[in-house]
């Protein structure tokens, strides 16, 4: 296949498998506009392409229709607790504890039965379990186990089924057959890691096996932070690390080159089994191989067939590829590696003052440089910050990760019948794991200062991206043909420099921000500034929710109560946006949550205040009110979500908002009691995520026009349905984050306007 006839079919596959993944039925539209185009061009010299693609698009949206059919869960069984069983596909991993405190695990399984009153079904359905961590922490990969849990519904763009697990498994059965030599494996690595610094013993799991149960949600965030997070999941790297340390082995004991390529697919074989033979390591081990077949075999002019056959046999297996930004990553970085990394790396060496630098240095250099400039758009244009960091830390980590993953699994297969020897090589992996821990650490700590987010700047990255690619091109086919780089960078930079950096509608008022399991609402104020309700849970999520609005200051951070969920992400926003001031409840219990604001106002130079029922917020365009809690509000750490602010916000054209915290029935009738019928809130922020711990006459009290319930994956039933149909029966549109994503409520005229953003 020639270059552009393998990657135009690839690309069809993948938009016909994306549109239908996301759209259902209504992607047949489609294939209806390409059957016009090609029958257009039944004349022409593109009436062959055209019907090709149309092919691969027909080819796309079945797989993809009949694939989300079959992983969609019976409509009976959506919302109720059920009896599930499954095998795991994966490791657990631990994920940060909610305000409660208690730690919890997510662990991928297949689901193969589950059963309720209403009926019995056997499935097939690819499974994600957010569980507590007491007897989930510690399951083989390919055990099978029942447990009790709730599933949801399918959302669009997902690939796969969500299950809140009610407690701990009911039965665990370890791996039978094939599974059992890789769990022994595993197992025996876990040993030999067992006892060593925390950290550095997880980088070593996660980079030879992409074993990730140990790595702690602080450790995670450093990884995340430094642009090195790819290194704890297998990737394509892993792979080719794999492959070339089996060709090495296997011309040393002096085989030819057929024998070699044997060994190298049973060592991939074996790894893949070795790791769990997940989607996402499918997909590692087919780009791996790609990447190092296009470069063995010349770079782009054989590669780029290869990868765009490759992506057109992946997406029509596995139709939920084509909304993975794990799969786009993947593609975009060895297309990368394939095409730009040859001709960079020749026009590097043919620089006088760098012919003597040392190979392995500028290969290392030519394929971070080429991996970050074709991944910085995606990354960017979802909202994920980007540090300048990352560069020089993917730098000075590409000399360890290769021994570190070598020496792991050298420790993982030897632990099975030469414990010394596995003790030995884990020992060493460590060694050079706690170097890599440190350039983590210092990179997550310089990358905070200017994060890059927002779509400008992914058009930039798009724009220096092009650019790159553009240069190596005329670099490797010597001629002109090819525009300058500069003559389609520069102008795409001018732009966007010219470009405002919001994702948000333009005349926006609240926006309710998706933070996964916690609470963020932007409420405006003046041109670019806003008022920030509580700031999530300990991420970035609220940051980058401010940053995607266009907001440049903040009139006030109000922290409704001191739970995590509300106050976690408020370091992240005082480090990236302007604050004037911090207003918290007067009531400071739990006193660690507290304490940690407090914190935070002093370490940044913030004032704090607090504030109470009656008291006003005067702001630039808008007037708050407090409504709730009484001055001299009392009790224990359990009246927490009750003494939550409670604020009714009013614009000078009369649009209003009222943000609840997390209040509950009891302060909910203490509410309506002390405040009496009052006018109507064009939005409120549904109390405690819509939690069933409801006054059944508050969402008829509020009268509101939109009601939003902000909240995400979680094990307590948020939001219950009861609470939410009461909204809906007071005539209120009822919303929610944790299914489409943040919500965003305007005013044109009179007409209120909604918009969400994923």
């Amino acid at each position: 296949m020639t270059d552009s006839r393998a990657l135009l079919l690839a690309a069809a596959a993948w938009v016909g498998s994306f549109a239908a993944w996301w759209s259902g039925g209504a992607a047949v539209v489609l294939l209806a506009g390409v059957a016009v185009v090609a029958a257009a061009t039944r004349r022409s010299v593109w009436f062959w392409p055209a019907m090709a693609m149309a092919v691969a698009l027909s080819a796309g949206v079945g797989t993809a229709l009949l694939a989300r059919g079959g992983a969609t869960p019976a409509d009976d069984a959506v919302g109720v607790y059920l009896q599930l069983s499954a095998q795991t596909t994966s490791s657990t991993k631990q994920i940060r504890s909610t305000a409660s405190g208690r730690p919890r695990v997510v662990v991928a399984v297949d689901l193969q039965h589950y059963s309720s009153a209403a009926g019995s079904w056997d499935s097939s359905l690819p499974v994600r379990i957010f569980g507590p961590a007491d007897g989930w922490h510690d399951l083989p990969v390919g055990s099978t186990i029942d447990f009790r849990g709730r599933l949801a519904t399918l959302e669009p763009g997902a690939a796969a089924v969500f299950v809140s697990a009610s407690g701990a498994p009911q039965r665990v059965v370890a791996p039978q057959g094939i599974d059992q030599w890789p769990a022994s494996m595993r197992a025996a690595l876990a040993r030999a890691l067992d006892g060593d610094d925390e950290d550095a013993a997880s980088l070593v799991a996660g980079l030879a096996i992409g074993d990730e149960t140990g790595q702690s949600p602080d450790f995670a965030d450093e990884m995340q932070l430094s642009g090195l997070s790819h290194l704890t999941a297998v990737s394509g790297g892993n792979v080719a690390i794999v492959l070339a340390v089996a060709v090495m082995a296997a011309r040393l004991v002096g085989l030819r080159l057929r024998p070699q390529a044997v060994a190298a697919a049973v060592a991939l074989a074996g790894y893949v089994i070795l790791v769990g033979p997940q989607p996402s390591v499918l997909r590692a081990a087919a780009m791996g191989a790609v990447g190092l077949v296009g470069i063995l075999r010349g770079g782009a002019p054989r590669g780029l067939p290869v990868l765009g056959s490759c992506v057109l046999v992946l997406v029509l297996a596995s139709p939920g590829l084509s909304v993975s930004l794990g799969f786009a990553l993947s593609v975009v970085a060895t297309a990368s590696l394939i095409a730009v990394a040859p001709p960079l790396l020749r026009i590097l060496t043919a620089r006088p003052w760098l012919r003597r630098a040392p190979e392995p240095l500028l290969l290392a250099l030519v394929v971070t440089i080429s991996a970050q400039a074709a991944t910085a758009p995606l990354l960017l244009a979802i909202g994920a910050p980007v540090s300048w960091v990352a560069v020089p830390a993917n730098l000075a980590a590409a000399p360890l990760v290769a021994p570190i993953t070598v020496l792991g699994l050298t420790a993982a297969v030897a632990g099975v019948a030469i414990p010394a020897a596995a003790s030995a090589a884990s020992a060493a992996a460590i060694a050079l794991a706690g170097f890599l821990v440190g350039i983590a650490r210092w990179a997550a700590e310089h990358s905070t200062d200017e994060p890059l987010s927002g779509p400008g700047t992914a058009v930039a990255a798009a724009a220096l991206a092009v650019m790159l690619i553009l240069a190596a091109g005329r670099r490797r086919c010597r001629v002109s043909a090819l525009p300058h780089p500069a003559a389609v960078g520069l102008p795409v930079l001018i732009a966007v420099l010219l470009l405002p950096e919001s994702a948000a509608p333009g005349e926006w008022r609240v926006i309710a921000c998706d933070v996964e399991q916690g609470t963020a609402v932007l409420l405006r104020d003046g041109a670019d500034g806003a008022i920030l309700i509580d700031a999530g849970p300990d991420n970035s999520a609220a940051a980058s929710c401010v940053a995607h609005a266009g907001v440049r200051r903040l009139s006030a951070v109000v922290i409704t109560h001191f739970h995590a969920d509300h106050y976690g992400g408020l370091a992240d926003v005082l480090a990236r946006t302007p604050v004037d001031e911090i207003i918290t409840t007067g009531f400071s219990r739990p006193t660690a949550g507290a304490d940690m604001v407090s914190r935070e106002a002093v370490d940044r130079g913030v004032p704090i205040r607090q504030v109470a029922a009656g008291d006003t917020i005067g702001l630039a365009d808008t007037r708050a009110t407090v409504l709730w809690p009484p001055a001299g509000f009392a009790g224990g750490d359990e009246e927490a979500n009750n003494s939550s602010i409670v604020a009714r916000v009013v614009w000078p054209d009369g649009f209003s908002v009222m943000t609840t915290g997390d209040i509950e029935h009891e302060a909910q009738s203490a509410l309506m009691g002390r405040a009496g019928p009052g006018p109507p809130a064009d939005v409120v922020i549904v109390p405690h995520h819509g939690s069933d711990n409801q006054d059944p006459e508050f969402a008829a009290w509020a009268r509101s026009a939109v009601a939003v319930a902000s909240c995400g994956d979680n094990t307590y039933g948020h939001p219950a349905p009861q609470t939410m149909a009461e909204y809906e029966s007071a005539g209120t549109v009822a919303m929610r984050t944790d299914t489409g994503g943040s919500v965003a409520v305007g005013l044109d005229g009179d007409q209120l306007t909604l918009n969400r953003s994923e």
